[in-house]
């Protein structure tokens, strides 16, 4: 058993044979639940043990709508389709008779294309930025090698702040460079115990913090939804004596799940409150509760909507 970092609720990190962890699997154990959470690439299937044996599947379904059966089913159909990652632990699902659920931000397209805009023009802009720093630094090494000139205040100020300047703009470019990176040399597999994916992950946690303008909805805000709705779903397969486990199945960025869990509920209800109060998230806001459930129908072959409910903690929210 491997734990890879100390927090309120054990974090281990797989492999381990005892707990059925794959390398690129994590469960964390609560008083109410153990949350197994799945990391991957959307173009990539996972492998069907990454599932192991918990009882529910919820998916990472991005911005569509489900708050009505026919928009969940329309929405679940969409994903079936067009995502690779949840194809084979979508079958595992229904040939163990597993419910699937869907909890993720709906109705936030407009918001996440501006803030990948954002991301997209700060990268681009740190080339020159980066392109100048590096001439200022050959031009110093010139002029040292003919005069020994020494470096002046002034010229050290500006240098260092190209260089701040430089980095604060291309980290963003520079997790998406390491992840295809890493994606390639990895075979399209995550593995959490690797150098390059702890890099990713320092990189990711960094971008959150310092770019909020491009990561609070993407990353920030739709990890701590998730978080949320995974301990109200718990609660629903709860029986007696007996501790549920809910498995996420997410992209590789979506390290922030880990800690929007270990997270008390009244921090996390706050920072999702004031994150839906930013303008462009209106419509996500109104429906911001919303969980929907399938079962698989043996008769007809199909997943079908069995229950649409609301998160009790997020439902304020809503008005």
């Amino acid at each position: 058993m491997r734990y890879y970092k100390q927090e309120k609720f054990p974090v281990i990190k797989g492999p381990d044979k005892e707990k059925e962890l794959t390398e690129a699997t994590v469960l964390i154990e609560k008083p109410e639940a153990k949350y197994r959470i799945i990391y991957g690439y959307h173009g990539t299937e996972q492998k069907p043990e990454d599932l192991g044996k918990a009882e529910a599947l919820v998916l990472e379904s991005g911005f569509g709508n489900y708050s009505t059966p026919q928009e969940a089913e329309f929405l679940f159909k969409e994903i079936q389709k067009n995502i690779k990652q949840y194809e084979r632990l979508i079958e595992k699902a229904a040939k163990e008779k597993k419910p699937i659920f869907l909890a993720d931000i709906s109705d936030s397209e407009s918001i996440m294309i501006f803030q990948v805009i954002i991301g997209v023009l700060e990268s681009v802009s740190s080339v020159p930025i980066l392109y100048s720093l590096l001439e200022d630094v050959r031009e110093i090494i010139k002029e040292k090698k003919l005069n020994q000139k020494k470096l002046n205040r002034r010229d050290f100020i500006k240098t260092s702040a190209k260089g701040l300047i430089g980095f604060y703009l291309s980290t963003p470019f520079l997790e998406v460079f390491l992840n295809t990176f890493s994606d390639f040399f990895s075979k399209n597999r995550v593995n959490l115990q690797s150098k390059s994916e702890n890099l990713n992950r320092f990189l990711t946690e960094l971008n959150e913090k310092i770019h909020p303008e491009i990561y609070a909805i993407i990353l920030t805000l739709r990890n701590y939804l998730l978080a949320q709705k995974m301990e109200t779903i718990a609660q629903t397969l709860k029986k007696k004596n007996k501790k549920p486990e809910i498995a996420i199945v997410v992209g590789a960025s979506h390290y922030g799940i880990e800690k929007a869990l270990q997270k008390e509920k009244n921090k996390r209800i706050e920072l999702i409150n004031f994150l839906t109060k930013l303008p462009g998230l209106e419509e996500s806001r109104k429906r911001i509760a919303t969980i929907a459930r399938f079962d698989f129908d043996e008769k007809e072959k199909n997943w079908k909507v069995t229950q649409i409910f609301k998160d009790p903690l997020l439902v304020p929210l809503e008005k």
